[in-house]
C-alpha cells in the first residue's frame, strides 16, 4: 500500500532547506559601500606631489608641492603639501596604507564617489579653520586623502562656508583621481 503523499510538510522541508542554503550565500564580508572600482590603484610607488599637474598648480596658485611624511596608527604615509596664501587654501594629497572603509559611518562623515571611485567624505573637525578632507577608495587596503583647508577668510572677512571648501575638495579629488587614473594605465 503507497504511503499518502503529506504536500504541507514536504513544502515546508522544502522552505527551510531552502532557506538555510541562502542563508549560507549571504555569510561572509559585508558588501562594500563603494562602487566597483575603474582600477585598483597600486599607491605604495605613487608620488603625491605628482598628482597634480603644472597646469592644474597653477590655476590653483601653488608652486611644487613640499614632501611630507606623516605618522599615521598604521604606520608612516606619504604626503604632499600645497599652500595658497592669496586664496586661503592648504591642499594635501595622501596615501594612507588603510581603506577607505575605515572611515564610513564616523561622525561627520558621507559616503561619495570621485571619478568612479567610492569615496568617503570627512567634515567633522569641531575648533578647526573650515576643513574637508575625501578618503578615496584606491584599492581592498590602501586609500588616497585628498584634503582641503581654509586658512583665511574671505574678502568680507566671514569664515569660508564649508560647502565652499568640499566643493574646492571634490574638483583637487577629480582631477588627482583623473591623473593618478590616467597614468595608471
Amino acid at each position: 500500500m503507497a504511503r499518502p503523499v503529506r504536500r504541507g510538510t514536504s513544502a515546508v522541508l522544502a522552505a527551510v532547506v531552502g532557506g538555510l542554503v541562502l542563508a549560507g550565500c549571504g555569510g561572509g564580508e559585508p558588501a562594500s559601500p563603494f562602487p566597483p572600482r575603474p582600477v585598483d590603484i597600486d599607491v605604495s610607488t605613487l608620488d603625491p606631489c605628482s598628482t597634480l599637474t603644472r597646469d592644474q598648480q597653477d590655476v590653483l596658485g601653488v608652486g611644487p608641492g613640499e614632501v611630507r611624511v606623516l605618522t599615521l596608527p598604521s604606520g608612516p604615509s606619504r604626503a604632499c603639501m600645497w599652500s595658497n596664501v592669496d586664496d586661503g587654501f592648504n591642499y594635501t594629497v595622501q596615501v594612507i596604507d588603510e581603506s577607505a572603509t575605515a572611515a564610513v559611518g564616523a561622525p561627520g562623515t558621507s559616503v561619495d564617489t570621485v571619478g568612479g571611485f567610492g569615496a568617503v567624505r570627512v567634515t567633522d573637525f569641531a575648533g578647526s579653520a573650515p576643513l574637508c578632507e575625501l578618503y578615496v577608495d584606491s584599492a581592498d587596503d590602501r586609500s588616497i586623502r585628498v584634503q582641503v583647508q581654509a586658512t583665511a577668510d574671505d574678502p568680507d572677512g566671514s569664515a569660508k562656508p564649508l560647502e565652499k571648501v568640499c566643493a574646492v575638495t571634490s574638483s583637487v579629488a577629480s582631477q588627482v583621481m583623473g591623473n593618478i587614473r590616467n597614468g595608471a594605465r
